[in-house]
């Protein structure tokens, strides 16, 4: 049970008044002659605006179900694993309507029920959002409380009364007789089940639904209750407009000492009780005393409006300033008095268990108290002291060169005389009494004989030298901000480690207790020199930073470092491990990055270890002691937390089952965890199975970025391994469905297929096509030369044999009748030639000159008459019929085709050629009187009669057709038509 402060009559009250003034006189003059050591036991973790936050102003906090922190703002809801903060990590897929939270509780199936200011109450769920407000039965948006008890009932506080859940609508418990309406600003459930409300009044309801008042008899709104908090003890604890105060058994106690108005209230496990308040900062309530935390700058602003402890036991903070969290630290700052705006500071101890401290002034510090040391160096710029064996006490200056001081005695070395820079770095003191000094130029040795220098010129490695050690061998090491340099019986050598660290920034050496050298560099880790082999330790290996400061090592062999943000400590045995092995260091960080601590190095020393195993680093916020923990945290797996990022940069909560569109092309994943301590200690790496076999390595809030992935499913497989819990490793997978384009499913495909089928079977036809016509092109071909040969040749050969048998018959006819057959003949048979030739060289030849189709008519009637004496052949067409030879040829075949069958075959003495030329086509006739036929054009074709087929195809050839008109005993009339090409100059036009 707790102390509690009781109220006092007024007379006691002023003699307290005067008892605690007296005491505040006495500690404030004790304060002006000793400043007292200021402890920081926590490390602090800020987050603003420009780090994620809606709003500064944090009004609410909660633990959700899967250890992450939810928050709520006056710009709108937030939510973080323990790094990075995201209003799209809650689940929401669009921002409220409402930005103000002002209440907050999440359900066990992961939803969320939010109370906002204006916009009633707002269930959340699977993305989805359910709105209660006065269509619901709410009489007020103005949502202060959100509780579910035990019984699973949802009890609501508004500005203007309390409601209760039912179903999709919610009940108004108050404003009856036995409850009066109130204005309620929190609702918590005590251990026995019973609902307390606090607001405008105090009102308890228990299980069986009893309502009982609480009268507070304060004067006004200063019995207005801000939050409630039911205690361990069956107790209330009240945040009032008033201050703070406990009710318990109908008695209501206050404590004087929190007066402000106090918005949040939380209780630890280990009995403590948190006040956080309006204007007057964070209080903490233990074992009947209050303390008010001043810790400088641990929190923002003086104005706490919200409190919550997570499962590790860190206290987190919501102020109007930015949200912030608090762990158990074992850190001490010590602050340094009247030091502004420091460069440099470094500390160094002695045998008597003094502390001393440079930082442009001299600090001892001694039982946990800072002083400031005046004597003899008011006017110096001190930068770095030792303590030498013989007592004398060397001062190290900026700009002033060195002071020894023994005995009441004070010697000074200065540059150019003695020194090779009046700005000082180190110091450091041989075995054998040598001091050796190193400076801004060059290194600087005082002994009995005088004082020497060592530069470049000495061989020295670099001028600007920054750290010194004598190592067990009596060899010097020297490291500079550009290498490494060792002496060694009077002269540089050269060595695996100087030439291992050629032109690294050596800031810090070492040699541990096994005789292994350490060289802490200022951008590449640390290496270790151990029987001649060099082994190197980085970031990679799992150090916290690449930066090294100072390397110590206390007696348990425990190596403490320190860097430009960090403090840890790492085991021995544990760097001996990692350097035969690729398992990564587990170290124990002590200062984060995170909390804006600036250690100093690069003036040595930089660090100190004390005789009690404590260990201290200079920073921008004081004097950091380092109380070693045998402990680490309790262990607690992270969870994986990964969300996709869209293309307007937002990223949203990765679903374990997620589907991506054919048209996302490039798809990226943040992969972060739900760890609410600091996660420099944590390692990702992750692999995207079915894509990839092989995993990527990654920290904290890791992109992984995917392009050009097929349809299908894949997995993403993520794991976390915590180095500060060897062995632990958090697996989750998330499976992704890419879908794929029209072109990439088997419809697509299908359809290509019968496409090509359809494509395939079309060629094939048109292929046959080209064959047909190709045999139709050769059937052509033969036809006609079947036809030049039957007009030409064979009738040429019909007509020589026919003047050959004339001539035989008149053998004995005079001699003159005989030689003119045999001359006709001779005569046909060159033209028979001729007109082989001509058919030959046409095929061989393009088209000649345009033919007359007129003079080609009347050539043809003389020639004909002078080869038959008997046959009149008569024309009936004038002027001119201009025809390409191709086309005239083969009309010029037809016309000769039919004189030779009339002449033949008809018996006629006469034969007609007329041309009529039309508008759209020319008709030639050939009509002749004799015996005539008793069949149709088609019959004679049938019956084998070529001529009349030839006739036909060559009409064919040029576009025209063959008719034929005849009967028995009245002649026969074969009439050719066909288009004309060219012009028809004078032609008659009927």
């Amino acid at each position: 049970m707790r102390h509690r402060m009781k109220e006092r009559p007024a007379p006691r009250a002023r003699l307290g008044f005067v008892s605690v003034l007296v005491l505040w006189l006495v500690s404030t003059l004790h304060c002006l002659s000793q400043q007292p050591a200021h402890t920081v036991t926590y490390a602090r973790t800020l987050w603003t605006v420009a780090d994620g936050l809606p709003e500064n102003t944090v009004q609410v906090l909660t633990e959700s179900v899967d250890g992450s922190i939810i928050i709520g703002t006056t710009g709108g809801l937030a939510k973080t694993g323990g790094l990075r903060i995201r209003w799209h990590d809650i689940g929401l897929s669009k921002p409220l309507e409402t930005n103000s939270v002002s209440a907050l509780f999440p359900m066990k199936d992961s939803t969320l029920w939010i109370g906002t200011e204006g916009n009633g109450l707002i269930h959340l769920m699977n993305r989805r959002t359910h709105e209660y407000s006065v269509k619901e039965g709410l009489t007020n948006g103005f949502v202060r409380a959100v509780v579910l008890d035990s019984h699973n009932r949802l009890w609501i506080g508004t500005d203007r009364g309390l409601f209760r859940r039912n179903g999709d609508r919610v009940d108004r418990i108050d404003g009856s007789e036995a409850f009066p309406e109130m204005a309620v600003r929190s609702i918590a459930e005590d251990h026995d089940g019973r609902i307390w409300v606090g607001g405008s009044r105090l009102v308890s309801i228990e299980s069986d639904g009893k309502v009982q008042l609480h009268p507070l008899h304060g004067i006004g709104h200063e019995d207005r209750i801000q939050v409630v908090l039911p205690a361990a003890d069956h107790g209330v604890w009240l945040g009032m407009v008033s201050g703070l105060a406990y009710l318990r058994d109908g008695q209501l106690e206050r404590f004087p000492a929190v007066h402000s108005i106090v918005r949040a209230l939380l209780e630890t496990e280990d009995g403590t009780l948190w006040a956080g308040t309006v204007g007057d900062g964070l209080w903490k309530l233990r074992r009947g005393q209050s303390t008010r935390i001043l810790d400088a700058g641990l929190l923002p602003s003086e104005t706490v409006l919200s409190l919550v402890c997570d499962h590790f036991k860190q206290v987190w903070i919501g102020t109007n300033a930015g949200l912030v969290r608090l762990e158990n630290s074992p850190v001490t700052f010590i602050p340094l008095p009247e030091v502004k705006d420091r460069g440099f500071e470094t500390i160094s101890g002695d045998s008597a268990g003094h502390l001393w401290v440079a930082a442009q002034k001299l600090f001892e510090i001694e039982d946990g108290n800072v002083r400031p040391f005046a004597k003899g160096f008011a006017n110096l710029n001190v930068r770095t002291i030792y303590r030498a064996h013989d007592g004398a006490l060397w001062v190290g200056t900026e700009g002033g060169g060195v002071r020894r001081i023994a005995d009441g005695d004070s010697r000074s070395y200065t540059a150019p005389a003695q020194l090779t820079s009046n700005s000082i770095r180190s110091f450091m003191e041989t075995r054998g009494g040598q001091m050796w000094i190193a400076t801004e130029d060059g290194v600087s040795v005082v002994d009995e004989t005088g004082v020497h220098r060592l530069a470049e010129a000495s061989g020295l490695v670099y001028s600007s030298t920054r750290s010194l050690l004598e190592a067990h061998d009596g060899t010097i090491w020297i490291g500079t901000d550009r290498g490494l340099s060792a002496w060694k019986n009077g002269q540089f050598v050269s060595n695996t480690a100087t030439q291992s660290l050629a032109k690294e920034r050596v800031w810090s050496i070492l040699q541990d207790h096994q005789g292994a050298l350490w060289f802490g560099t200022r951008e590449h880790g640390v290496y270790r020199m151990r029987e001649g082999s060099i082994d190197h330790f980085t970031a990679d290996e799992g150090l916290p930073t690449n930066s090294i400061y100072k390397i110590l090592q206390d007696r348990q062999g425990m190596f403490w470092l320190s860097g430009p943000n960090v403090i840890f400590s790492v085991t021995e045995d544990e760097m001996d491990v990692r350097s035969s092995s690729r398992v990564a260091l587990t170290p124990l960080v002590y200062v984060n990055p995170s909390e804006g601590v600036q250690m100093y190095g690069g003036v040595e020393p930089a660090g100190y270890l004390a005789p009690d195993d404590t260990v201290w680093f200079p920073s921008n916020r004081g004097i950091a002691q380092v109380k070693p923990t045998k402990s680490r945290p309790a262990a607690w797996a992270p969870g994986v937390m990964v969300f996709q990022i869209g293309d307007d940069g937002h990223a949203i909560s990765l679903r374990h089952k997620t589907s991506i569109p054919a048209e996302m092309l490039r798809v990226s994943f943040r992969l972060s965890a739900v760890y609410l301590r600091p996660q420099e200690s944590l390692r990702f790496r992750y692999k995207l199975d079915g894509f990839e076999s092989k995993w990527t390595e990654g920290r904290p809030d890791t992109v992984a970025t995917y392009t050009n992935l097929r349809p299908g499913t894949y997995h993403l497989i993520v794991q976390i391994i915590d180095l500060s819990l060897p062995g632990s490793i958090t697996q989750d997978s998330f499976q992704l469905d890419k879908a794929p384009f029209f072109y990439q499913t088997r419809t697509f495909y299908l359809c290509c297929a019968l496409f090509i089928v359809v494509v395939g079977w079309l060629l094939y036809r048109l292929r046959l096509r080209q064959m047909r016509l190709r045999f139709d092109a050769v059937l052509d071909e033969r036809a006609r030369l079947a036809r030049e040969m039957h007009d030409t040749v064979i009738q040429g050969c019909t007509g020589i044999s026919a003047l050959l048998e004339a001539a035989e018959g008149c053998a004995e006819s005079p001699r003159t009748e005989s030689a003119e057959l045999l001359n006709h003949a001779r005569e046909l048979t060159v033209d028979t030639i001729n007109q082989a030739r001509q058919a030959v060289w046409a095929m061989r030849h393009g088209p000649e000159a345009d033919v007359d189709l007129i003079d080609a008519m009347h050539d043809l009637a003389r020639q004909t008459m002078s080869e038959h004496k008997a046959i009149q052949v008569r024309t009936d067409a004038a002027g001119s019929m201009l025809l390409p030879a191709s086309v005239a040829h083969e009309v010029i075949m037809v016309m000769r085709e039919s004189v030779y069958n009339a002449i033949q075959h008809s018996g006629s003495t006469e034969v007609m050629l007329t041309i009529h030329a039309r508008r759209e086509s020319i008709v030639l006739d050939i009509v002749d009187f004799g015996c005539g036929l008793d069949a149709d054009l088609d019959s004679c074709i049938d019956a084998g009669h070529y001529g009349i087929l030839g006739m036909r195809e060559r009409l064919k050839r040029i576009g025209g057709t063959l008719e034929l008109v005849t009967a028995p005993g009245k002649g026969t009339t074969v009439r050719a038509i066909f288009k004309p090409i060219h012009s028809l100059k004078g032609a008659i036009l009927v």
